[in-house]
């Protein structure tokens, strides 16, 4: 990103590097830890402070099941960039509450990047969006009560 925006820009890295599943090299991973643009504190359990301090939410998953990241940088209002798989996809709509990108897509992810650290305002308003879809469609009350009924749908069926 650097060498195709005059924008300043810093990544911040949460958590740690998944080394089981090859993803990260080693050349990488030394590479990250010796960039000043780059700031890796690990892993945190309350990631609220970090997500207040940022203006993009990136998530170039592999694989995942119920993306808990990914909605709480919406409930903070950020857009965000996802990868093209169940769950994120189900949380994102692209081009209104964040991007969509495809998996392994490197030139993808940076046009994305792009995108959104060249224009304030379509930033700003995605944040916006987000924040209303979490509110509106992944409340607690509204999961829990969508769990409640299959489970008792559920427990129907098996006694009839």
């Amino acid at each position: 990103i650097r060498e195709a925006s005059d924008i300043p820009c810093k990544m911040l890295l949460i958590g740690v590097f998944e080394r089981h599943y090859g993803s990260v090299t080693s050349s990488l991973e030394n590479s990250l830890e010796n960039d000043p643009d780059v700031i890796m504190p690990g892993r945190f359990d309350d990631v609220r402070p970090f997500l207040l301090a940022s203006d993009i939410f990136v998530f170039p998953s592999y694989r995942e099941g119920f993306p808990n990241a990914v909605m709480e940088a919406g409930a903070m209002g950020l857009p965000a960039i996802v990868t093209d798989i169940n769950g994120c996809n189900e949380v994102i709509e692209n081009k209104e509450n964040g991007l969509i990108i495809p998996t392994k897509d490197i030139t993808a992810l940076k046009r994305a990047l792009l995108e959104l650290l060249e224009n304030p305002k379509l930033r700003y308003d995605m944040g916006q969006k987000a924040r209303k879809v979490i509110v509106e469609k992944y409340r607690n009350e509204i999961i829990w009560q969508a769990l409640a009924t299959e489970y008792q749908r559920q427990m129907k069926e098996r006694i009839e």
